[in-house]
């Protein structure tokens, strides 16, 4: 039996990194198919979903997020910073005012590229609308989304937190070194602020990477946006 379909699980493909191809993929009635260079490994489901429960594991056993378990990490949210990931320094624990969190909102050119602005938690979606000042957009800002509908996720984390179960398994709101733009958890600041009010103090964790690479800088990004209409 042909495959009548072929759908692209995910591309982690890269010219500067290790495999300059680096895509799955569901044949769908034949394999999953995992392509690394020239290299095609092929699987069943079971198998593929066998291998994804061994390399959890293996991840678990190489403790990189200093004692925290792989489960409290959005899995999405740590394939997309896999680059990052691989040089992690230490995790850490602290507690911040929800009003010291910054946010940034992303906008996809039609030309390609972004444009990062910034935004202040009481102007998030999330917020907006735990507040009844507005309505959620169908394009989510974050992972918790991948899933679920918006709407759906956060009035069950709006549960959640009203049972005081954050951070729930384990997920904290997560940022990057001495930056305090929220990486994931926009959907959790946004219910803990509706909850608990804008200057309450709250449990994140941030990761430590060596140089700046990894850092967000929406001012600059901006004035690039402008100088492109300009020029």
């Amino acid at each position: 039996m042909s495959n009548p379909a072929v759908i692209e699980l995910y591309n982690a493909s890269s010219k500067k990194g290790l495999f300059k191809r680096f895509v799955l993929e569901d044949n769908i009635g034949e394999a999953i198919h995992l392509h690394m260079d020239s290299l095609r490994s092929d699987m069943s489901v079971e198998g593929f979903l066998s291998l994804s429960d061994i390399l959890r594991k293996s991840i678990e056993k190489l403790d990189i997020f200093g004692g925290h378990s792989l489960t409290g990490f959005d899995e999405v949210f740590l394939a997309d910073h896999a680059e990052y990931i691989a040089v992690l320094e230490k995790v850490e624990v602290e507690k911040i005012k929800l009003s010291d969190l910054k946010f940034v909102e992303v906008k996809h050119l039609k030309k390609g590229g972004v444009v990062l602005r910034n935004v202040r938690l009481q102007d998030l979606e999330e917020y907006k609308y735990l507040s009844g000042n507005g309505e959620l957009s169908f394009a989510g800002s974050i992972y918790e989304y991948f899933e679920r509908g918006r709407e759906k996720y956060i009035r069950a984390l709006l549960d959640i937190c009203r049972e005081g179960k954050y951070p729930n398994n384990g997920r904290h709101i997560v940022l990057f070194n001495g930056q305090n733009y929220v990486r994931y958890g926009h959907a959790e600041a946004a219910v803990l602020a509706y909850l608990n009010g804008i200057d309450a103090e709250v449990p994140v964790i941030r990761f430590h990477f060596p140089g700046k690479k990894h850092f967000l800088n929406p001012g600059k990004s901006r004035m690039r946006y402008i100088l492109r209409k300009l020029l």
